[in-house]
């Protein structure tokens, strides 16, 4: 007890630690699925509008909403982890490890602009220029390793700008869509 205020200072045993890690685990482990079946449903659902960017929609808006709902600090980069295990290992996709990067790199766009401005993460246009940016990086990924490695690469065949603006528009779509959902679940949950 500290006699100067009269409180206890609250217990720090190895059970309390524990506890604490219990959901924090399950959190990570329930991520991880979500994201292993994210990346599997749209590798087996043949869906192909014929337009870039346009599957960012659900990939974008899926983790930016783990990114609200589980509250861990990278939740995105979490759950976008499991799909980049998915993506990476699938015959369907022919091993290509572009497509565990597209995961891995919106995760870490969406976590790293939640830590930056924490303020603003729930504000729709901040969500709308955060989901641009995050499926902005697929494009410019495989933009850099065009140009670094030598590849070709058939969404890039006629250059940059129509794939990035395209996958730009989807991403913003996919923040204010994403948006919308969490005000939905945070209306559902007060009532």
């Amino acid at each position: 007890m500290d006699p100067m205020i009269g409180v206890s200072p609250p217990k720090r045993s190895s059970s309390a630690i524990k506890a604490a890690a219990g959901p924090a685990a399950a959190t990570i482990l329930i991520l991880l699925g979500l994201g292993a079946l994210l990346a599997a449903l749209r590798i087996g659902s043949h869906m192909h509008l014929h337009m870039p960017g346009h599957q960012g929609l659900i990939r974008v808006a899926a983790l930016m909403l783990a990114a609200r709902v589980a509250r861990l600090p990278w939740a995105a980069t979490i759950m976008a982890t499991g799909a980049a295990a998915v993506a990476g290992i699938s015959p369907a996709q022919g091993f290509d490890p572009t497509g565990s990067l597209e995961y891995l790199l919106c995760g870490l766009v969406i976590d790293s602009s939640n830590r930056l401005m924490p303020q603003r993460q729930l504000h729709p246009i901040f969500m709308a220029a955060v989901g641009a940016a995050a499926n902005a990086t697929k494009p410019l990924a495989l933009w850099i390793i065009a140009a670094i490695g030598g590849f070709s690469f058939e969404s890039l065949e006629h250059g940059l700008a129509y794939p990035l603006a395209m996958h730009l528009a989807f991403g913003a779509g996919a923040g204010i869509g994403a948006w919308m959902l969490w005000q939905g679940y945070e209306y559902a949950r007060r009532e």
